[in-house]
């Protein structure tokens, strides 16, 4: 992604002061029709810099019409808005469904905002209406812009969208949102590629939520989410058929205190079948005693269409949460995914640990085809459960988990340490250097390729378990022995 500092050098056109037009920053006076008037002069003069100088108070106010833009921009090479350390302030009132624009930008390039926005407190309890003020918005095929804001309430942030039928992606940009009880800080919806967005949320809603966008940064500092950050597609019906692609998510959330209980971060299956590729999400995060999320991670299918693919997702870092939650939530979880389960093709979690007595670490891979998927450096204090049908092959290597539970499908275990027993079949399992609990063995299994198969030499005799014959060297008189699932041991070679 080749991004370019906008600088004034590449704004076209003068400076535009809106209180050239009649604007005040009494913190009184409607400035809707001064704001309005002067966007237009700069879209007359071919662009240039939109100008909200501090005088008075520094606060501006307006109260747009509901279904209204403020000040829109369209097909310029070179435009800026700047706050001299002012503030926008919104006045009206919104009901569900209603929304206001304050900063347009169609089919433009070169574009840097610098801006300071208040609006009605849209997230103020666990379920905000959609409703409010959009910041500033980006529609159809917007190149090259750098944003900067800070906003209290409001709808959305920053907003990339388009029309996928007749128009083009916005694309190529920074973002940098500082939002509090706004209910989406950053949107690209099937528009917004090769973007690089710094969120810090306070109390909003969906901190993020990506539809149908690729080659995206998205760097999370989160204080009480309150509805769940998305990464999806087809939010608009079958004629919407994209996934993501190429994105990599960072979420750090250490400071939360409350919150709903629904999950951290999603993905979504609707509407059509899509794949998603390329998909890296990294998390930094404590969930407390009164249970801000329920999953750290969700993939969730909302519909029953079959053919939907994910193609190398990656999830590290580490989730904690409280051991005084008082019900069981997940750190990796999936819902809807009976019927047509969804085809993964490289699946990954890697360098990853998770706390807390009443959380569960599930990984749901029914249709798990092609590469394997690799559980890496994975730490849990509790079970560490895999279903994966009978197409895939799991291969864990250096996890450490009280347990797991696993189906019968082929898997292998490579320096992993389990404390309690696995329960699963032991069908179809290799174990390389590896140790369970003591109904399965704990050393018996411990064996490398050197060439040729070695055992531990020297163990104590172990537990029976039914259905199953086991090789040990014995440490009490060094024989080479088996021991049946009937409890008879029968010396192979003795030491001599």
């Amino acid at each position: 992604m080749a991004l370019t500092k906008v600088t004034y050098s590449m704004i076209q056109g003068g400076v535009v002061s809106v209180t050239d037009f009649g604007a005040v920053d009494d913190n009184t006076t409607d400035n809707t029709d001064a704001i309005t008037a002067a966007a237009a002069h700069l879209q007359a003069q071919g662009g240039g810099v939109l100008l909200f100088p501090f005088i008075d108070t520094g606060i501006y106010r307006m109260t747009p019409d509901v279904g209204t833009i403020v000040a829109t921009f369209t097909d310029l090479d070179g435009v800026q808005v700047v706050f001299q350390g002012t503030t926008l302030k919104d006045d009206q009132i919104y009901t569900t469904g209603q929304e206001s624009t304050a900063f347009q930008f169609t089919r433009c390039k070169n574009i840097a905002v610098n801006a300071n926005i208040e609006s009605e407190l849209i997230v103020t309890g666990t379920s905000p209406t959609i409703r409010g003020l959009v910041g500033v918005q980006l529609v159809d095929n917007c190149t090259n812009f750098d944003i900067k804001l800070t906003m209290l309430g409001g709808k959305d942030g920053v907003w990339c969208t388009r029309d996928p039928a007749t128009q083009g992606k916005a694309r190529q940009g920074r973002v940098a949102v500082d939002c509090t009880s706004v209910l989406y800080p950053y949107a690209g919806t099937f528009s917004g590629d090769d973007v690089k967005v710094q969120i810090n949320a306070t109390l909003c809603g969906r901190n993020f939520f990506i539809y149908g966008v690729q080659n995206n940064w998205i760097n999370v500092d989160s204080k009480n989410q309150q509805v769940t950050s998305l990464i999806a597609g087809s939010g608009g019906g079958a004629a919407y058929s994209e996934g993501c692609r190429d994105i990599w998510i960072t979420f750090y959330d250490r400071n939360s205190d409350s919150g709903p209980g629904a999950p951290l971060m999603e993905m979504v299956f609707r509407d059509a079948a899509l794949n998603f590729t390329n998909i890296n999400v990294s998390v930094d995060v404590y969930c407390p005693a009164s249970r801000p999320w329920d999953n750290t991670f969700r993939f969730v299918r909302t519909d029953s269409t079959a053919g939907h693919q994910v193609n190398n997702f990656t999830l590290s870092g580490r989730s904690e949460h409280s051991d005084a939650l008082a019900v069981q939530t997940a750190h990796l979880n999936f819902s809807g995914f009976a019927g047509s389960p969804i085809i993964f093709r490289g699946f990954n979690v890697v360098d990853y640990y998770c706390t807390g007595t009443n959380t569960f670490f599930g990984a749901d891979l029914q249709a798990l085809e092609g590469s394997l998927a690799l559980f890496k450096n994975v730490r849990c204090v509790t079970p560490l459960n895999v279903v994966n049908g009978s197409s895939g092959n799991p291969t864990f290597i250096s996890c450490v988990a009280p347990y797991a539970t696993t189906d019968t499908s082929f898997q292998t275990y490579i320096n992993c340490q389990w404390t309690d027993p696995i329960s699963a079949n032991l069908t179809n399992k290799i174990w390389i250097n590896s140790s369970r609990g003591s109904d399965i063995y704990t050393n018996l299994l411990n064996f490398v390729f050197a060439p040729g198969l070695w055992l531990v030499d020297g163990v104590g005799a172990p537990a029976t378990v039914s259905g199953y014959a086991g090789l040990y060297v014995d440490s009490a008189d060094g024989d080479l022995k088996v021991k049946f699932g009937d409890g008879t041991v029968k010396t192979i070679v003795t030491d001599t």
